[in-house]
């Protein structure tokens, strides 16, 4: 293999907004942020707010039980437990029925992740959270921040994220969005920002972008001790704290910058998945209807392939060539994190188990070209063909190519 892709993440563009407070307000519309260290920080803020907005013994807030651990992490450090429902058949949603279900006197807050940058469906999980005093607070961590999907946002909180690996990354840093006056006054405020961000946070910069690039990143990948694209369970640490002035003026110009991004590479993956629908391949995007400029973009695109042993073998072939594919999180989340973490245990989780078998997400960066595309395409007719005896040198041909 002489390169590898990334799984996700854009290139750091270091050039700063000249008035970029004018700039995200302009951005972020009727919304005021208020910017934390972390995303995972931005979305304790909010939880927060939601406990001490009702004070009850136990508090609990609602999440999926597919999704990133840091979700737990917020939660505890916020002083909240998390209650997992399972997501909805074949769909990065929460499942409704099991949402209403868990509601209680004790629930504060309820949480949608836009897995994917896939919007949840913001309307009806904001009509059940009101209808039972709670706050819908959206993690909008893997969205990318297009104007479309700013319209859309529906939450109490729209919790932001730019940490490594986001569709627009800083390489840190988070914010939470608010509309409602009264609620925003109430998030923690940050006491400054740790001081050696001012010099350091540069430095990662030039580091990060010259080492995703993909004749590089594979070094990285070949060195197990880095641990890259593991899912693991952190606790928060720290005071609540923010993001500098400098870095602030950096992200405005990358959220300026990715107004105009394009969604050729998304469109190109859409096209090759669409050939094996009929295979048993569901592509994601557009059955949640995220078809289209007009719906935004994703941060990756994101597949469910027939079975766990056809995904297996797919993500082989693309990291053994090209790299860039990702099986996501590897479990539902009550198999990552520690036996603290209660949920909802009388069924499971049949559908996160679902998705943590069958998913590869694959990547969107600048990195990915139509001939990777096309590559990628020619990997999943094979693993899909994998009873046609000729598949073994085919597949030397196509590792000869790209490896």
């Amino acid at each position: 293999m002489q390169y590898s892709l990334p799984p996700a993440g854009e290139r750091v563009i270091i050039r700063r907004h000249p008035s970029p407070d004018e700039y995200l307000r302009t951005l972020f519309g009727t919304r005021r942020p208020m910017f934390y260290k972390s995303g995972t920080m931005a979305l304790a803020a909010a939880l927060q707010v939601a406990r001490e907005r009702r004070a009850v013994a136990d508090p609990q807030a609602i999440i999926p039980a597919y999704g990133c651990p840091d979700l737990v992490s917020a939660a505890e450090y916020a002083g909240i437990r998390p209650v997992m429902v399972d997501l909805a058949e074949q769909r990065p949603w929460l499942d409704l029925a099991q949402v209403e279900r868990q509601i209680n006197d004790r629930t504060v807050a309820l949480v949608g992740v836009h897995l994917f940058g896939i919007p949840e469906r913001g309307a009806q999980l904001r009509r059940l959270a009101e209808a039972g005093d709670l706050l819908y607070i959206e993690d909008a961590a893997q969205s990318y921040p297009y104007a479309r999907q700013q319209r859309d946002w529906a939450g109490h909180f729209t919790v932001l994220s730019f940490g490594r690996g986001k569709p627009v990354t800083i390489l840190g840093g988070g914010a939470v969005l608010s509309e409602d006056a009264e609620l925003f006054a109430r998030l923690p405020i940050p006491d400054g920002y740790p001081l050696v961000e001012a010099w350091s946070r540069p430095l990662k910069w030039r580091s990060y972008n010259f080492l995703r690039a993909p004749a590089r990143y594979r070094w990285l990948r070949a060195m197990p001790f880095l641990r890259l694209g593991e899912t693991h369970y952190r606790p928060l640490r720290g005071d609540w704290s923010g993001i500098s002035p400098d870095a602030r003026a950096v992200l405005a110009g990358n959220l300026a910058n990715y107004q105009n991004a394009s969604l050729q590479r998304q469109q190109w993956l859409a096209e090759m998945a669409a050939q094996f629908q009929s295979r048993g391949v569901l592509d994601v995007a557009a059955a949640c209807g995220i078809m289209g400029a007009a719906l935004g973009a994703l941060s990756r695109y994101p597949l469910l392939l027939p079975s766990p042993q056809v995904r297996d073998a797919l993500l082989a072939r693309i990291n053994e060539t090209c790299g860039g594919g990702s099986p996501m999180y590897p479990a539902p989340l009550p198999e990552i994190l520690p036996p603290m973490v209660g949920g909802t245990t009388e069924a499971g989780f049949p559908h996160a188990t679902d998705w943590s078998r069958r998913l590869v997400t694959l990547p969107l960066h600048d990195g990915v070209t139509l001939d990777i595309v096309q590559h990628i395409g020619r990997l999943l007719a094979m693993v899909l063909d994998s009873d046609n005896s000729c598949i073994d040198d085919e597949y030397d041909g196509v590792r000869g190519r790209h490896g």
